[in-house]
């Protein structure tokens, strides 16, 4: 969007702004595009389109998992079981499983929304080389 002083950027900006200009800006006028200039955008940005979503329990499930401090939390219950420390062995067990599970469960939740989000797009018209 606009680089003046104050401009702000993004929707919001250009909704503030006078249609002319957001209208110059995109070089669009206000009939539209031609056909060759959709095609030749199209081609260039790809289709307006939001991608479709889908929660898998198993990617969710790897990004609870990869954390090194989970790791370095496992390690020391390891190593405090071997020392014979066995029940803070098992609390720190305790206090990984837990929050392993909150976590996926926290996450998988957000991605089915945001899958089923996704799913209720609302329809809008554009304009074509319009005479009108």
């Amino acid at each position: 969007m606009g680089a003046g002083p104050g401009a702000a950027s993004g929707i919001g900006a250009a909704a503030a702004r006078p249609g002319e200009d957001v209208l110059r800006e995109l070089e669009v006028t206000p009939a539209g595009l031609t056909e060759q200039e959709a095609a030749r955008r199209l081609e260039r940005w790809g289709p307006n389109a939001v991608r479709s979503h889908r929660a898998r329990g198993l990617l969710v499930l790897w990004h609870q998992v990869r954390s090194p401090l989970l790791g370095l939390l496992l390690a020391a219950a390891v190593v405090s079981y071997f020392m014979g420390e066995r029940n803070d062995a098992v609390i720190i067990a305790v206090i990984v499983a837990l929050s392993v599970g909150l976590g996926f469960v926290n996450e998988y939740r957000a991605e089915k929304t945001a899958g089923a989000g996704a799913a209720r797009r609302p329809a809008a018209r554009g304009r074509r080389h319009s005479t009108g």
